[in-house]
């Protein structure tokens, strides 16, 4: 098991979400779980923690411990079967029904901990159950830690269709603990990469159309220069990443809370790359699947003259760096009817086209809706097998 060092300092990032009338508040830093206690006045004496038993086995003791220092706190347990299947309607059930069996009140609380589907499905049954009981993230993945658990989309699997049911619900506290990322495989580590070299790409987006704030240098930049520097969980930079990811997303929340407009651009790359990840789900993890996802992105981009082969070349170069797929496999095909299929179910479509993320001229800047037709996107399709 590694050890990660260097993050010794607990931050806060706090930002308040229009329309509502308290605000997203981040801890990270090793450790940052034994924080909790700061803020247990704003939470009731019943904690529910949905976990899985990988989890719970290596860290279960760790959160329980922190949480046990809340004057009369009462803790209780629920883990869900490991697996790639926990995102349904079994599972929300047994959620339901070890609330109702522990008696829990609007009061109390629901902890996510765990990865990315371990937050989708606790964050939709905490804003169903009593219609909303507070709500802790605790994700235990670089890509939970960046991305999933950050912004209130939570979600259910329906039918083979990724997230086709769900709702928006803010957790109160989200937990970045550094900590955690210890027992990360290291596929699961570059699977985390994928998504913070996809900040990168739309960081001047952002930054222009939310109260985020560049650096002197670009965060693309920052990542090529770490890219050949061994970067890991070890790595110095690492908090200082994801932080910098965290005040992206979050700037972009607090300007767009209910996904309507500039919040789109941080699904660059993630319509492509839902349909690998539902085609080949034995070949590619969520991460891997936005990797290819974001290759793709790029040479449609491309195919509609909206930047040129150097940037793909760039992008191809970068994602390699961090052992990330650049393509498909020979071994892996699709047709364009099964391709469909699942593109069909992409939440961002309307009645006649489907709205993509679109890298433009200039790294860092994205359209982020440019409406193609199922006949446009698969001219292209056609082009690239």
């Amino acid at each position: 098991m590694h050890k990660p060092g260097h993050f010794d300092l607990i931050t806060n990032l706090n930002i308040a979400i229009p329309y509502h009338n308290d605000e997203i508040r981040v801890l990270i830093g090793n450790g940052a779980s034994s924080k909790i206690i700061n803020y247990s006045q704003n939470f009731g004496k019943k904690f529910l923690i949905i976990t899985q038993s990988k989890i719970a086995e290596l860290w279960l003791n760790h959160l329980q411990t922190s949480l046990e220092k809340i004057p009369h706190s009462i803790i209780k347990t629920l883990n869900l079967p490991d697996g790639i299947i926990l995102k349904d309607q079994k599972n929300l059930l047994a959620i339901y029904n070890c609330l109702q069996a522990n008696e829990f009140s609007k009061d109390d609380t629901i902890i996510a901990f765990g990865g990315g589907d371990i937050t989708d499905l606790t964050g939709f049954a905490a804003s169903t159950y009593l219609r909303g009981l507070n709500l802790i993230n605790v994700p235990t993945t670089l890509l939970g830690q960046i991305d999933a658990s950050i912004g209130g989309k939570n979600g259910l699997n329906w039918q083979g269709h990724k997230n086709v049911i769900g709702t928006i619900y803010q957790p109160q506290l989200i937990i970045i603990d550094l900590k955690y990322l210890a027992s990360l495989p290291s596929r699961e580590f570059n699977a985390g990469m994928a998504e913070i070299i996809k900040y990168s790409l739309i960081e001047e987006t952002i930054s222009r159309e939310t109260n985020y704030q560049m650096g002197p240098k670009s965060f693309y930049e920052v990542l090529t220069k770490l890219s050949y520097e061994n970067f890991n969980i070890n790595h110095p930079s690492l908090k200082d990443i994801i932080i910098n990811c965290l005040k992206m997303k979050l700037n972009t929340i607090a300007k767009d809370p209910y996904d309507q407009n500039i919040r789109h651009c941080l699904n660059l790359g993630h319509s492509f790359g839902h349909v690998f990840e539902a085609l080949f789900s034995k070949d590619f993890n969520h991460g891997e699947a936005v990797s290819l996802g974001i290759i793709y992105a790029f040479k449609l981009s491309y195919y509609l003259n909206q930047n040129n082969v150097e940037q793909i070349n760039q992008i191809t170069g970068l994602l390699q760096n961090f052992h990330l797929p650049i393509k498909l496999n020979a071994n892996l095909s699709f047709t364009w009817e099964k391709f469909a299929t699942v593109l069909k179910s992409d939440k961002k479509r309307s009645t006649h086209s489907l709205n993509f993320v679109l890298p433009l001229s200039k790294l860092g800047l994205v359209n982020y809706k440019y409406p193609l037709t199922l006949s446009q996107i698969e001219a292209f399709i056609k082009t690239m097998t």
